[in-house]
């Protein structure tokens, strides 16, 4: 849900910053569509038990600490000529 969460925010942030942009598809009701559903999903995760907030954090710091990793070792900019 926090993904759908920054597609929705992300989607209404695009529209205004680049206007010009080529789209690949339409939004209907912009931004009311996007924003009720980061608004629908902020609710909803909202009500979710702290377990799975624990959950959440963990996979979260896993997948954050793999992702740099990997982004450190295989980064162009840390090549060497």
């Amino acid at each position: 849900m926090a993904a759908f969460v920054a597609v929705c925010i992300g989607v209404i942030v695009l529209r205004y910053t680049a206007p010009d942009a080529a789209r690949t598809f339409r939004c209907p009701l912009m931004p009311a569509v996007p924003a009720l559903g980061a608004l629908i999903s902020i609710v909803m995760m909202a009500s979710l038990g702290a377990a799975v907030w624990m959950l959440y954090g963990a996979s979260l710091s896993i997948g954050l600490l793999i992702y740099l990793a990997y982004g450190f070792k295989h980064s162009r900019l840390n090549q060497s000529k």
